[in-house]
């Protein structure tokens, strides 16, 4: 069972886990809830059950900030019955136009700032789940074309060699939040912020940024990373990372690129998608839901943690520059401009688009960077995530929960998508 708080009259009621919709004991209202498929499998693995870890810091509330978060507040609940096996078979699609993703009520803790010195491990209890609402079947096509500082990032892939060559972010889009990088090593953010992960006024000297589902990363020019929001499973607790070129924050796990090519990982590792300590040769990560994705500097492409829906069947990839993880696919972009993806649902199809140069994959759907400065995006569009065919002169692009952000040339940022959390709240942004 999982406890909800009511979109109409605001208390808390109970459903049973994996319940697409449910009444509230208090009003009445119907909510949709959503649910995932918790039967997972490895990549290259033995199918096994994933274990669900204990979040300790959730019990003690410890934040950052010393402050207390009473949304996440454990509610009082009497004792659990035994879930029913959930099938591994993809979610059916609900038709609303409109639906409210119900959020578990989980404690939380804040990124507390201390090192965590050892390899991660599995914590021992279950972790919140994070609930998939995909929001009908409208299908968000738009443009295809070039711009020239688009393909120069590129060309500085392809041709790099050694250590890591990807460009770094400077715009990224969490489930609820979105983060950007001024030219002087400033951050703003905004959108979402009830486990402090916009909270980065304070940061200076960065270079890249990344922001998960509720936390945000932080790459600064001397190679060390730093972090906000929610730290319940140590995916923030980054600050003995060092040498590294490139970060990626997932759902509740976090990824690091060493200048050597190997890879580090802290967080939450049901899925073992923090079992990167053998990856070598990578010029690219990505942080999933429950799984993490290498480019290796041949081409190819590795990938550990939940396979549930064929995320991680990436072994045939080849001529590859550039990789995407979204919450149940893997994005590859080839370096004769075509994209590649494990999804086996149309509606996400990347096939037919040309002159591709940037990729990014949020919860359902995939935007697509042209030559031309255009942008392509397909997917579930029920909040216009995939509204983009207007935008023009782009240099960058990051998908979010369910909405799309892009960077132009002239350092102004566009939105499209849902905004409940002020989200796509970036026409004032000027990154200079």
């Amino acid at each position: 069972m999982a406890f909800y708080r009511c979109s109409n009259c605001g208390q808390v009621f109970e459903a049973p886990d994996g319940a697409t919709s449910a009444f509230c004991s208090n009003c009445g209202a119907q909510q949709m809830l959503g649910g995932i498929d918790n039967s997972q499998n490895y990549n290259n693995q033995p199918q096994q059950q994933e274990q669900q870890p204990q979040n300790n810091d959730a019990q003690n509330g410890a934040y950052n900030n010393g402050a207390q978060n009473n949304y996440y507040q454990q509610p009082q609940q009497q004792p659990m019955q035994q879930e029913p096996e959930q099938s591994q078979q993809p979610m059916q699609q609900p038709q609303q136009s409109k639906v409210v993703t119900q959020k578990p009520l989980n404690g939380v803790s804040y990124n507390n700032n201390v090192p965590n010195n050892n390899v991660p491990q599995s914590p021992q209890a279950s972790a919140p789940e994070k609930k998939k609402v995909n929001k009908g079947l409208i299908f968000g096509l738009s443009g295809g074309g070039v711009a020239l500082i688009a393909l120069i990032i590129v060309l500085v892939i392809v041709l790099g060699s050694g250590s890591s060559t990807k460009t770094n972010h400077k715009i990224s889009a969490g489930y609820d939040h979105c983060v950007a990088l001024n030219n002087d090593g400033t951050v703003v953010a905004t959108g979402d912020n009830g486990n402090g992960q916009c909270n980065v006024q304070g940061w200076k000297d960065i270079v890249s940024v990344s922001a998960g589902d509720e936390h945000t990363l932080g790459l600064k020019k001397d190679g060390t990373v730093i972090a906000v929001g929610y730290n319940g499973y140590k995916q923030c607790d980054v600050l003995n990372w060092t040498d590294i070129t490139d970060v990626s924050a997932g759902y509740l796990h976090s990824l690091g690129l060493r200048k050597d090519g190997t890879v580090i990982a802290t967080g939450y590792n049901s899925t073992q998608q923090c079992e990167v300590g053998n990856w070598t040769d990578i010029i690219d990560v990505e942080a999933g839901y429950r799984h993490s994705v290498g480019l290796k500097k041949d081409g190819t492409v590795v990938a550990t943690g939940s396979n549930t829906f064929g995320q991680c069947n990436v072994n045939g990839w080849t001529d590859i520059i550039a990789v995407a993880a979204g919450d149940y696919q893997t994005v590859g972009l080839k370096k004769d401009g075509t994209v590649v993806t494990t999804s086996d649902n149309s509606t996400n199809s990347t096939s037919g688009y040309n002159n591709v140069v940037a990729i990014d994959a949020g919860n359902d759907h995939v935007v697509m960077l042209h030559e031309n400065g255009e942008v392509s995006a397909v997917g579930y569009s029920t909040d216009g995530q995939c509204n983009t065919s207007g935008w023009t002169d782009v240099t960058e692009v990051a998908a979010g929960g369910d909405f799309s952000v892009a960077l132009k040339k002239d350092g102004t940022v566009v939105a499209t998508g849902e905004n409940d959390d002020g989200q796509c709240n970036v026409s004032s942004w000027k990154l200079k």
